[in-house]
């Protein structure tokens, strides 16, 4: 699961594709239980995964180009800064030597973005986070963002005070970098969850990246700007209670229905015809059959 540093090569195999999405489902079910997210529905948590699934199909590559083009941008900016304010010659000779280095890597990375196509969406993107570290996974922060941003349409965030200040501190020992009032509940919320619980490295002693809220803010307004007509659409379990309700379906039948779409949803195999899907294929069939006998 790490980080594809922008080689396409890395994620166009089915199978790097498939362990991404597996992982960003795991990811996401593992704090959605979280006692603070106020138990969301079912349907808000499907529509978090349509759109983390046609995003990491669509915009996975650009996803790492958009992070590190902000972050080499920044660190370019910050060597010049700092040759123009050296007073040693020999402190601006190394500057020098590390700025060309920032402006190849630079330029490496504009290329492969013309190569790979995604230089005209980048372009549209808006800012991205500067520092976020080439050896991590950026699919966690992603998937906290989409929750984050379906969760304030479901639940108006409140605002931050007192209270809910505590709450959002009671989540870890570590303190939030950029939390303070004013900001959004939910991002403050997402980032200190994926700061407590995210599980991509072998050991939270092998973290050492500390999710901002700035990070998150940024993440939720590439969501916005990407998805904003789908936190509106239906999902298939609405469809599944409207056809249920149209045609007097049982409940015993529309249970299967569902049943059907959690496994179908959840098993990244389900194309394969796996045992489960099948088992409850049968079983829906065997309840609309009961349903027209009587």
């Amino acid at each position: 699961y790490d980080s594809t540093g922008g080689i396409p090569v890395s994620i166009t195999c089915r199978s790097c594709k498939d362990e991404e999405r597996q992982y960003a489902k795991n990811w996401l079910w593992q704090i959605v239980a979280h006692k603070q997210l106020l138990g969301p529905p079912r349907d808000l948590i499907y529509r978090v995964m349509d759109i983390v699934d046609h995003f990491l199909i669509h915009h996975r590559i650009a996803l790492d180009q958009w992070l590190r083009l902000a972050g080499d941008q920044r660190t370019l900016a910050n060597l010049k800064e700092w040759s123009a304010t050296s007073d040693s010659e020999g402190a601006r000779d190394c500057s020098q030597q590390a700025i060309l280095r920032a402006e190849r890597r630079l330029k490496t990375l504009q290329e492969d973005m013309i190569r790979s196509k995604t230089a005209k969406a980048i372009r549209s993107w808006p800012p991205a986070p500067e520092w976020f570290p080439d050896d991590s996974s950026p699919v966690p922060l992603f998937v906290s963002a989409v929750l984050a941003e379906a969760l304030s349409y479901w639940l108006a965030p409140p605002s931050i005070c007192k209270f809910t200040s505590r709450l959002i501190n009671s989540l870890g020992d570590e303190p939030l970098e950029g939390f303070q009032d004013g900001g959004d509940y939910w991002s403050c919320i997402m980032a200190k969850l994926l700061n407590k619980f995210d599980s991509l490295s072998e050991s939270q002693s092998c973290r050492t990246h500390q999710y901002t809220v700035e990070e998150m803010d940024k993440v939720r307004a590439l969501v916005r700007l990407l998805y904003v007509d789908w936190f509106q659409k239906e999902t298939p379990l609405c469809h599944i209670r409207r056809i249920a309700a149209a045609t007097c379906m049982s409940e015993e039948a529309r249970a299967a229905a569902m049943l059907l779409y959690d496994i179908s949803s959840e098993d990244k195999n389900s194309q394969c015809w796996e045992r489960d899907v099948r088992l409850a294929a049968c079983d829906l069939v065997e309840q609309l059959r009961t349903d027209c006998r009587t």
